[in-house]
């Protein structure tokens, strides 16, 4: 079995408390199971978080979508936001932007 952290090789180490077998990878020495029964394991959730996020869906149908706790939810939605980074600004650089809205109120002050 492959390491789905560092993609070193995985060894048998035993059980997990559910009866399923529990591997060790050699390298990083981290503990895995080749099948995860619960949902929020899956490969690909992740994005599937992001996608409904941005669709608008609200906490409790993505839980209900997706099938995990919204608790679990949550907290992956904070891990989600935390690898997000800033994107770089440089100072006397123009940028373009769309759909900004501005209010503007003339002051009462102006002579026309």
């Amino acid at each position: 079995m492959e390491c789905k952290y560092c993609g070193g090789i995985c060894v048998k180490d035993g059980t997990q408390s559910n009866g399923r077998q529990r591997y060790e990878c050699k390298s990083c020495h981290r503990k895995q199971q080749a099948l995860y029964s619960y949902n929020a394991y899956q490969k690909g959730i992740n994005d599937e978080i992001v996608t409904l996020t941005k669709e608008g869906v609200g906490i409790r149908s993505t839980a209900r979508i997706l099938d995990i706790s919204p608790t679990t939810l949550l907290s992956r939605i904070v891990q989600i936001a935390h690898t997000i980074s800033r994107p770089p600004v440089i100072n006397q650089r123009t940028y373009d932007m769309d759909e900004i809205k501005a209010l503007y109120k003339e002051s009462p002050n102006t002579s026309e």
